[in-house]
């Protein structure tokens, strides 16, 4: 399997900068013919996102769903699926309110969503905004179709 890792410069906060940034990162690693391309953790608010940010009520979350979705549909005609890292909301009612997730979109929609289990409590203290995955979050699993 051929992966390609993209490198970003992300920018806190700019949801469709950080969106044309992803799409331009894929443009160019298609010529490679990878079998998935993967974004760095968070690339869409931008990592680290701050708490202003992270805790505004329906404002920036809802905000990177919305461009989260363009970014799939923009993504439609890319052959292989692409990772990207997002802030997703704990819509559970326990915890806290977000979790580090991860969209694979393909065919121009979110076909899957990975949250991360293990998270850091150093310099990011990820564990102060977001849940951690439950079971199967751990070591997700899934077909590229290729």
């Amino acid at each position: 399997m051929k992966i390609a890792l993209l490198q970003l410069n992300t920018v806190v906060g700019d949801l469709a900068g950080n969106a044309d940034r992803i799409a331009a990162g894929v443009d160019e690693a298609v010529h490679y013919r990878p079998d998935l391309i993967v974004a760095p953790e968070l690339s869409l608010p931008g990592c680290p996102p701050p708490r202003d940010l992270l805790l505004q009520t329906g404002g920036f979350i809802a905000r990177s769903l919305t461009v989260l979705g363009e970014l799939a549909a923009d993504l439609r005609d890319a052959p292989p699926p692409v990772l990207v890292g997002f802030a997703e909301p704990n819509l559970t009612g326990t915890g806290r309110p977000l979790f580090n997730a991860a969209a694979l979109l393909r065919d121009g929609a979110v076909s899957k969503t990975f949250r991360k289990a293990l998270l850091s409590s150093g310099v990011f203290d990820e564990d102060r905004y977001f849940e951690p995955g439950g079971p199967g979050s751990r070591n997700p699993s899934t077909s590229t179709g290729g």
